[in-house]
């Protein structure tokens, strides 16, 4: 299931995969064009909040070259799809909501 949840990531306009997923844990960020550096991290940050705040899901975060990056665990054997569409559905909404206030 992760690796459908990477290639709907990598398909979305302003998202990008930051590392390979060999395993369950994406890796990934929200990156719109005219948005780069502190302000990418703190967007990132704010979707990350926005969404553990929720409920729908817990995501943790690292750096990946540098960038603040986002982690999903997709780990837990009861997982579905419908999960990962909600959260998928929670991440992109955080992150219009977001992304409306740095404007």
């Amino acid at each position: 299931m992760a690796g459908e949840w990477v290639t709907e990531v990598q398909a979305e306009p302003g998202w990008e995969v930051m590392a390979p997923c060999p395993m369950a844990t994406p890796v990934f960020r929200y990156a719109p064009e005219g948005v780069e550096g502190g302000d990418a991290d703190g967007l990132n940050q704010a979707i990350m909040d926005r969404v553990n705040r929720s409920g729908v899901a817990f995501l943790s975060h690292t750096r990946v070259r540098g960038s603040l990056a986002l982690r999903l665990s997709i780990g837990n054997l009861k997982t579905t799809r419908v999960h990962l569409a909600r959260t998928w559905e929670a991440l992109k909404e955080a992150a219009t909501r977001e992304a409306a206030r740095l404007s």
